[in-house]
């Protein structure tokens, strides 16, 4: 498919998958609009040709006429550590999985007013011991497979980055080692 003239716009351009996304959607001659609520932060050379809206999907009601323009939508907003475990906030909260990697989803679909191209960025696993990440990111696939968009969800397993992300690779590698580990953690502990 050429995307030459589509206009996609990238939820979440602003984090380090969704930028990567805007950034190849250029290369390909798409127009990209990408939202955040930071607006741009990386200084990419294509990052120039990227119409960025500083907002909210949480809040879209400033930005309907721009999500409802688009002939294609990317959802790469996710976290992998959520305000549960970096500020013990009551699951369902602001910065929790539910709220980040699922109802963002809601409030997308809830927004647009006619069926559009959907791709979701989803994951294959959770991070070990934390299987409220995956099970928010299916929830937020089930919406989009039932609903009147012609919707994609990607499954990819923990993507790290040696140059961008640093800390990613160490933490690639202890989360393969836990989820070896994992299965058998409650044989560990009953030797223990």
């Amino acid at each position: 498919m050429s995307l030459v003239g589509k206009k996609i716009l990238v939820l979440g351009g602003n984090g380090y998958v969704g930028n990567y996304f805007a950034s190849r959607l250029v290369q390909q001659k798409a127009t990209v609009m990408a939202m955040s609520r930071k607006g741009l932060k990386h200084s990419y050379p294509e990052n120039a040709e990227i119409d960025w809206l500083v907002g909210d999907i949480l809040a879209p009601q400033k930005f309907i006429e721009q999500i409802n323009s688009a002939d294609i939508v990317v959802h790469t907003i996710g976290t992998l550590f959520d305000t549960s475990i970096t500020k013990g906030t009551a699951p369902g909260g602001p910065g929790t999985y539910e709220q980040v990697n699922r109802d963002t989803m809601t409030s997308l679909l809830a927004t647009l007013q006619s069926p559009k191209r959907i791709i979701y960025l989803s994951s294959a696993s959770s991070p070990p011991f934390i299987p409220r990440y995956l099970t928010t990111k299916h929830e937020a696939e089930e919406m989009l497979l039932a609903s009147q968009h012609d919707g994609y969800s990607m499954r990819p397993g923990f993507i790290y980055d040696a140059k961008q992300r640093w800390w990613s690779v160490p933490v690639k590698f202890s989360i393969s080692f836990w989820s070896k580990l994992y299965p058998y953690a409650h044989r560990i502990v009953k030797v223990l």
